[in-house]
């Protein structure tokens, strides 16, 4: 009948949304659909926060925590027609915040940090006026660092990776050691 004929014909594709899906929690990023030229997209968002869409593309930043965020988005023909719906996953990396010093003596202390990644967390430090940073690979939240120089100031940078290292969050730190 009438029916299955607007169905069947009229009814918009369902399109594919691009964009990174490997992102940092608090990350801004902006996703694509292809133009259309008439109506309009109807757009939907879990585990973020819509910041900007124009008539094609939806900036989103990323709530910050491990999980899945996802984009949907239909597309609303002139006669109110519903397209299929496009969908994206997107794994969400937690980055790393409340970076805190912990057990300083003469020689070492601990970093510890909020957050858990998928992929490693990278370390950089090295005693304030030095050019050459020393890195070292977490996979937890915590790392003491050892062998260090009494009285002493660090400076650290804790760098989490989201997404073939396109997004990279840096916090930099300056400590002293016990004198």
């Amino acid at each position: 009948g009438m029916g299955q004929f607007v169905e069947g014909v009229r009814r918009p594709a369902a399109a594919t949304i691009t964009g990174n899906t490997l992102v940092c929690g608090n990350d801004t990023l902006t996703y694509t659909l292809p133009s259309i030229n008439n109506g309009y997209y109807c757009w939907q968002v879990s585990n973020g926060t819509i910041i900007n869409t124009t008539p094609n593309t939806i900036t989103i930043r990323w709530d910050n925590a491990n999980e899945l965020g996802t984009i949907e988005a239909r597309h609303v023909s002139q006669n109110v027609v519903e397209s299929n719906l496009a969908q994206l996953n997107i794994n969400i990396t937690q980055a790393p915040t409340n970076v805190q010093i912990q057990n300083v003596t003469s020689n070492s202390f601990e970093v510890i940090w909020d957050g858990t990644s998928t992929q490693a967390f990278t370390l950089n430090y090295r005693q304030t006026g030095n050019p050459l940073w020393n890195t070292v690979v977490v996979t937890g939240n915590s790392y003491t660092l050892s062998n260090l120089n009494a009285c002493a100031s660090y400076e650290l940078n804790l760098v989490s990776y989201c997404g073939n290292n396109l997004t990279t969050h840096t916090l930099t730190l300056t400590t002293p050691t016990a004198g």
